[in-house]
């Protein structure tokens, strides 16, 4: 069961967008962050650009320096056809 649960977040210094639609939650030994990806969605978790990899590491990078006694999970779901893919370790 979460703990806390936390949708669409969004936060921007200036005119950079750090963040834009993220799905954040909170559980007593795990994060997951989820960040959704309107283009076109890769076949396989091979084929997920870089820069979107890049990201989602950053992500779990980030919330286990805030988290540091929990497991961190980072996951991409892609609107178009509804694929979802961990990424990271």
């Amino acid at each position: 069961m979460a703990c806390i649960e936390a949708r669409g977040l969004k936060k921007a210094y200036g005119n950079s967008i750090a963040l834009d639609g993220v799905d954040l939650t909170v559980e007593e030994g795990r994060i997951l962050v989820v960040d959704y990806k309107t283009g076109r969605a890769p076949e396989r978790a091979e084929d997920i650009p870089a820069s979107h990899r890049l990201q989602m590491e950053a992500y779990a990078e980030a919330l286990a320096v805030i988290f540091p006694k929990r497991d961190i999970e980072a996951a991409l779901l892609y609107t178009s056809n509804g694929r979802f893919f961990t990424v990271g370790s």
